[in-house]
């Protein structure tokens, strides 16, 4: 079997790159089907399996895991100290962050302007 699909310029996705290509405008792509390749279970058995279709699929199927653990995260703040628990399936973790001190107050801005406004009959 032979395909040829044959790509005109408005047929190009455009607005992906910062330039759309614009050298290409037109081109044919040959496309050859091949032979029918194995099954998965067909390469096994080639492998050496020996069990039937059945166990094979069965044998994909793994063991059920273990239940999972939900993290859980608390903050507080006390007395300029921010506290971060987590507590996951290794146990319990904190961090501290201490609040930094205030800066110096910036210099004064100019004075601003007031409109005016009048309303006129």
């Amino acid at each position: 079997m032979r395909a040829t699909i044959t790509l005109q310029p408005e047929d190009l996705i455009t607005g992906v790159a910062s330039n759309p290509v614009t050298a290409i405008v037109g081109f044919d792509i040959i496309y050859l089907k091949g032979d029918k390749g194995n099954s998965a279970y067909e390469d096994a058995v080639e492998q050496g399996y020996t069990g039937t279709l059945e166990q094979w699929l069965e044998s994909l199927h793994g063991g059920d895991g273990e239940d999972g653990v939900s993290p859980t995260v608390s903050i507080s703040k006390v007395n300029g100290v921010t506290t971060v628990t987590i507590t996951d399936k290794n146990g319990v973790h904190t961090a501290t962050i201490n609040d930094g001190q205030d800066g110096t107050d910036g210099t004064d801005g100019t004075d601003g302007i007031s409109p005016t406004v009048s309303i006129s009959k």
